[in-house]
């Protein structure tokens, strides 16, 4: 029993010291820090929420105002401080060209402060083509591919789904598929919730704020989660990595299997957690990491672009 008592100690020792150090880094380092990385950071989630409204399915004119404004703001901040050249920006004043061509073609009058801050914001974007969300058919969308490059490059989050179920079955030919993704010393600690009756698909869409729009139509939800007690507790957050790559080997196989998917975040704070504990019959051991909403693919359907930043940018030779 002393033993126990020691390594309990220990135990709590270690974790208070490395809670403590996380949340001293997450103070000194997070989107609320002034920086120049924080905003470009920032103007890529802002305006991402409205190429997403771009491509809803039942889109209605006039959506997000209050949201455009946001980006608006943000993104002139960005150019007076850093300059127009980044891809933060351009991908941003290429959204907001789709917005207002959108509005002007269907002859929509939008706020004139709206209309003005467009005028002037968008004298800064370098291209003069006509960048649209992506159209896709199912044949279009799930082509053939030859190399496993262009069956990555292919893929892309769907947010529009038809009435046709997906079939369970292939679901989890999928699951398989997804297992064999690297997992830390074997431990394997993700599981896999298929989420098909409507009980269920009201509780996610009740904790899922980010799927609104479209929640609606998804056929199904997947739940992925980590199980804590694979892990010392040094390690809680190496399951969100499992999770992770899992999920990413999942997504491919949904593609290959010509289901259309997006992926959803679980960011559930405590209160949140604890109520969806008791709504889903999970395990108290388990943590939910992200969501995925699916479906099949309607007969036509618009992408986000979700540019992507010059790859020289993401990568450094050490």
């Amino acid at each position: 029993m002393i033993r126990v008592l020691v390594r309990r100690v220990i135990y709590l020792f270690r974790l208070l010291l490395e809670e403590f150090t996380w949340i001293i880094r997450c103070v000194k380092y997070n989107n609320g820090a002034t920086d120049k990385y924080v905003d470009l950071y920032s103007l890529m989630v802002i305006s991402h929420v409205l190429e997403k409204g771009l491509t809803m399915p039942n889109r209605r004119l006039g959506f997000g105002q209050e949201r455009v404004r946001q980006v608006l703001e943000l993104c002139q901040k960005c150019i007076d401080k850093y300059g127009a050249n980044s891809i933060e920006v351009q991908s941003t004043l290429n959204d907001l060209d789709e917005y207002n061509r959108v509005h002007q073609e269907n002859q929509f009058i939008l706020p004139s402060d709206i209309q003005d801050s467009l005028e002037n914001i968008l004298e800064h974007r370098m291209s003069n083509e006509k960048i649209n969300s992506m159209c896709f058919t199912p044949i279009t969308f799930f082509k053939e591919c030859s190399t496993f490059s262009e069956f990555a490059f292919s893929r892309h989050t769907c947010r529009s789904y038809s009435d046709k179920p997906v079939d369970i079955e292939k679901i989890i030919k999928c699951v398989k598929v997804a297992q064999t993704a690297p997992s830390a010393c074997n431990r394997q600690s993700t599981h896999v919730y298929i989420i098909s009756s409507e009980k269920y698909k009201n509780v996610v869409r009740l904790f899922q704020n980010g799927s609104r729009g479209f929640a609606e139509y998804a056929d199904k939800f997947i739940l992925l989660t980590t199980d804590q007690y694979a892990w010392d507790i040094r390690q809680e957050k190496s399951g969100f990595i499992d999770v992770g790559i899992f999920a990413m080997n999942l997504l491919y196989a949904f593609h290959e299997e010509h289901i259309c998917a997006c992926t959803l975040n679980a960011h559930l704070y405590h209160k949140q957690l604890k109520k969806f504990y008791n709504e889903i019959p999970i395990r108290k051991s388990e943590v939910p990491v992200l969501f995925m909403s699916i479906g099949n693919a309607n007969e036509n359907f618009l992408i986000a672009r979700s540019e992507r930043k010059e790859t020289k940018e993401v990568y450094t030779v050490l």
